[in-house]
């Protein structure tokens, strides 16, 4: 693990220990080095949660970036939903994707609700027993070993006030990965 992908994954844990919303993208992707080591983190973004006893700093800034993460997390699965289905590749990765994350998932953290792939995305829809175990559980969603090569990415907005099960997604953004796949055929 490079130093600069272990300074980003410490930051975004320790954000997780202070309690913070996240947002995180992770390239599947190493170039032409070969390694069982997890991808560099391209960016993390960990942002604190509203504290209704607390005026924290900057909060209309913060509240913004959460806000332009969830945005662009959303943007990256309309995306996805307009791209047509190439059904031999998509059928192979949503089988590899559930598997890897059957592995992951327990009842008592998370369960798979569906996968669904398209062309060069992914996107898992997942349901978590509650907001804590979601925040807990994305770390080996984004650094699982996979023979899928996919950028992968995690945004967990605020949960609704109330309620305890949380749904997530994660899209995976295949199309290096693809373009990498038709030059070695």
């Amino acid at each position: 693990m490079g130093l600069g992908q272990f300074g980003a994954i410490a930051g975004a844990v320790a954000g997780l220990a202070a309690g913070i919303g996240i947002s995180i993208v992770h390239s599947g992707l190493s170039g032409s080095v070969t390694s069982s080591a997890p991808a560099p983190v391209l960016s993390v973004t960990a942002l604190p949660l509203p504290d209704p006893t607390a005026t924290p700093v900057n909060s209309a800034s913060l509240a913004e970036q959460l806000a332009e993460q969830v945005k662009a997390h959303r943007e990256s699965i309309a995306r996805h939903e307009l791209e047509p289905r190439d059904s031999l590749w998509a059928t192979r990765t949503e089988q590899s994707l559930r598997n890897l994350l059957a592995k992951l998932a327990n009842p008592r953290t998370f369960r798979v609700t569906s996968v669904d792939c398209r062309t060069t995305s992914c996107v898992a829809y997942l349901s978590a027993v509650s907001y804590l175990e979601a925040r807990l559980a994305w770390p080996s969603i984004v650094n699982a070993r996979s023979d899928i090569k996919c950028g992968t990415e995690v945004t967990l907005n605020e949960p609704p006030p109330g309620e305890s099960a949380f749904d997530f997604s994660v899209v995976y953004d295949c199309k290096r990965a693809r373009q990498l796949d038709a030059r070695r055929e």
